[in-house]
């Protein structure tokens, strides 16, 4: 989807929007239990294999936010990816959402196959150690379309 060129503060409008949006990740109603992980994570400065599920479960929760915000905002309103981008940075890596501490563990095939038991494994990868706008654009519209191929009435390819 081409960026159309905006001001900076309708750009800025667009990120506290977003932001706000991505916040409804701190709403996860095991987020509790996602912390205390992050602690025994943090302790045994490793990530324990009983709280994998865990962190993948909300990458697909953070996968989803992402999914309905591209949808809602960049594909059906108009919104600058790169405000949706700037906006995950801002929420996800400064609030330490992100598991970059999974990127060696995604080769694992367990790893692998928790990850693809959700509906969106793409998006469930994203969520947990983040991605490229490139990434962000192409998953984006491939769900804009399946959602407006939905919409449409008509039945989604596979």
């Amino acid at each position: 989807m081409a960026n159309k060129t905006i001001d900076f503060e309708e750009f800025n409008a667009q990120v506290l929007l977003f932001c706000d949006y991505l916040s409804r990740a701190f709403e996860y109603p095991e987020y509790v239990d996602l912390q205390t992980a992050k602690v025994r994570m943090y302790n045994a400065n490793r990530i324990i294999d009983e709280d994998i599920p865990l962190f993948i479960e909300f990458a697909s929760y953070i996968g989803t936010l992402f999914r309905i915000a591209y949808y809602k905002y960049v594909h059906k309103m108009g919104f600058d990816v790169r405000a949706l981008a700037d906006a995950s940075v801002l929420v996800f890596l400064f609030n330490d959402v992100y598991r970059f501490e999974f990127e060696p563990y995604l080769r694992r095939k367990e790893i692998k196959s928790i990850i693809d038991s959700t509906r969106y494994p793409q998006w469930t990868r994203f969520g947990l150690v983040g991605g490229s706008t490139k990434q962000l654009i192409d998953m984006g519209e491939e769900f804009s379309r399946y959602m407006d191929n939905l919409k449409a009435g008509e039945m989604p390819d596979g």
